[in-house]
């Protein structure tokens, strides 16, 4: 099977959204494990909301990516190609 550079590059990019997905969902399942277990077994602590036990950095928000523009992609491009070739 022959892939063109833009149909490997959206296969690499639907992984990554796959992994980075089962890894938050483990992570938020963790996280109401230890939540149920401390409000259970303890009254020490207040609390009341999951994000009191931890806050994930997707939780966060997120910065905006620069846009960069067709010259500074040439460049950039230019750049790496004589790095690694």
């Amino acid at each position: 099977m022959d892939l063109t550079p833009r149909q490997f590059q959206l296969i690499c990019e639907q992984r990554k959204r796959k992994v980075e997905a089962d890894y938050q969902e483990k992570m938020e399942r963790t996280r109401w494990l230890a939540y149920q277990i401390t409000r259970l077994t303890t009254t020490r602590f207040k609390i009341n909301k999951l994000k009191d036990l931890a806050i994930f950095p997707w939780e966060k928000g997120f910065k905006k990516r620069k846009k960069f523009t067709q010259k500074e992609l040439k460049q950039r491009s230019e750049e790496l190609l004589k790095r690694y070739t």
